[in-house]
Formats: structure tokens, sequence, C-alpha cells
């Protein structure tokens, strides 16, 4: 009886481990099994912004009350094509 308790713990552990390897080595997902994306409810913009060499010089606002800011250079986006995606990116460099 207890060399058949030892035998079924044996086994469900052999079991789980091999299960946990199998899940965890599974393909990555495909758009088959991806929920479908949202319609609605993103954020859409019409203009790219470009920050390069657009940054101000330094403005201490404690000595001067009249700092302005840097205008930014806009350009106007492409179209969306229908079913896409647009991703946004900003880059910085230092």
């Amino acid at each position: 009886m207890m060399a058949s308790k030892i035998v079924v713990h044996i086994s469900l552990l052999v079991l789980g481990i091999h299960g946990t390897t199998m899940r965890s080595q599974a393909a990555p997902p495909s758009d088959e099994n991806l929920p479908p994306r949202p319609k609605e409810g993103g954020v859409e913009t019409k203009f790219c912004e470009f920050y390069n060499s657009t940054l101000p010089p330094p403005c201490d606002h404690s000595n001067n009350a009249t700092c302005s800011p840097t205008p930014v250079v806009k350009e106007e986006c492409q179209p969306i094509e229908t079913d896409k995606s647009n991703h946004c990116f900003t880059l910085w460099q230092f």
C-alpha cells in the first residue's frame, strides 16, 4: 500500500515537472490566438513632432520670468491604412 502511494506521488511529480517545462517552451503567440485589437479608444494624432535641435538654451526661471518655449517642428502624419496600426516612438539622443 505504501509503495503504491510513493509510485503515485512520484508519477504526479514527474507529470507536473513535465507539464511545467512544456508550458515554458511553448511557441510564441501567433495572429490566430491573439485577442483582437480595439478599433476605438486609442489616442489619435494628426501630427508627428520632432525635437531634434529644437530644445531651448537653458533658462533660469528664477532670474528670467519671460523664458519662452521653443516652437516644436510638426509634420502631418500619413493616413492610416485600413486594418493597420500606427506606432509612435520618441527617441532621445544624449
